[in-house]
């Protein structure tokens, strides 16, 4: 979800500004979601969704990462989205394919038929300038990133230390790495006017207070619950797709909310295992209310909502009850709460991202 949400919003504004058609198409390992559901069921008639028919990735290793598993369902999908482009060329000329920035891969099939490929990287520029470099990086350093002797020195950036670089790229041996690594070379594919150098346009936030409706499905109620609540008084606690807490953190962060007296929507999903990032839908289909500590939800009526697994996170944050935001630090969730005037907490061994967490994180 935090892929799909930005491209579909990047969607909306490329129909409404420019009146494009857009066909969104997806590959898939499974079903669609409800949350998934939820969001494509809400689109514009300018845009079409297309879901691929699903890769299996049941000969992944249990420990594979988000970002491993979402690579290599994208280089399973090529055969579908070839099929795909021939039918749509069939009968229209496409101008555009913006791609997802772990998508790369689809540039093979895309110039096929002649068109320009684009990249959407909905990260900060400082994440952006890291992936450009992280060739050579890669090529200078043989050690781990995290053994750097000196603060990492981008053009145009804070200098960061090694331990703060995004955690995929903490582990050379990881899978995760090599798929970051393999991306990040074929950037320069993308569209551009220089060579090896894509263009930048930046596009962003394309989300603004001014676009977020009501007409999302409030199955579990938090809308509403917010709705009753005083003004800027809920703090709102989630921490992204894959962030996943260990079961010692989820408990206590469950005592801590409870004995702070502070009003928040916390969404709860599952406790970080060994195989958390091998299957996020099947850590979806568990209640992870199952979790928390005997007469929790009890002790907690009134002052708390939980939201089991994903919760309409624009909707939330741009709620005039909604006054501050435990994070992992993602950058949708960081640019969303740029946009507002409340506090961003992010804390140890819960941030994801402590390049977002920054304060400035590019000149």
């Amino acid at each position: 979800m935090g892929h799909l949400i930005p491209l579909t919003e990047l969607a909306k504004q490329l129909a409404h500004r420019h009146n494009f058609s857009i066909t969104l198409i997806l590959p898939t390992i499974g079903p669609a979601s409800m949350a998934m559901k939820s969001v494509l069921d809400r689109l514009p008639e300018t845009i079409t969704s297309i879901l691929l028919s699903p890769v299996n990735l049941d000969d992944q290793p249990k420990d594979a990462k988000g970002e491993t598993r979402i690579s290599i369902a994208m280089v399973r999908s090529l055969p579908y989205l070839r099929e795909e482009l021939k039918r749509i060329t069939s009968s229209k000329r496409v101008a555009a394919f913006i791609i997802d920035l772990f998508g790369t891969d689809a540039f093979d099939v895309v110039n096929e038929f002649g068109i320009p490929p684009y990249v959407f990287f909905p990260c900060n520029a400082n994440v952006l300038q890291l992936l450009l470099n992280l060739s050579s990086l890669h090529e200078s350093f043989s050690g781990e990133f995290k053994d750097l002797p000196q603060p990492l020195c981008l053009p145009g950036c804070v200098p960061m230390p090694g331990t703060e670089l995004i955690p995929p790229l903490q582990d050379k041996k990881d899978d995760a790495y090599m798929w970051f690594l393999h991306h990040s070379r074929r950037y320069s594919l993308a569209e551009g006017k220089q060579p090896g150098i894509p263009t930048i346009y930046p596009v962003g936030p394309v989300t603004s207070s001014s676009s977020i409706g009501r007409d999302f499905d409030d199955a579990s109620g938090c809308l509403q619950w917010l709705d009753n609540q005083p003004l800027e008084s809920v703090l709102y606690v989630s921490f992204g797709s894959f962030g996943f807490l260990s079961y010692e953190q989820m408990v206590e962060l469950a005592y801590g909310l409870e004995i702070s007296g502070q009003r928040f929507l916390w969404v709860v999903k599952c406790p970080a295992a060994p195989t958390v990032d091998a299957s996020l839908s099947k850590q979806m289909s568990t209640d992870p209310f199952n979790f928390l500590p005997d007469g929790y939800l009890n002790r907690i009526h009134g002052s708390g909502f939980l939201v089991p697994s994903w919760a309409p996170q624009i909707q939330i944050l741009n709620h005039g009850s909604t006054g501050g935001f435990l994070s992992h630090c993602g950058w949708n969730s960081t640019t969303t709460i740029r946009c507002k005037n409340f506090h961003l907490i992010s804390g140890d061994k819960i941030v994801m991202r402590f390049i977002s967490a920054r304060p400035g994180t590019c000149y």
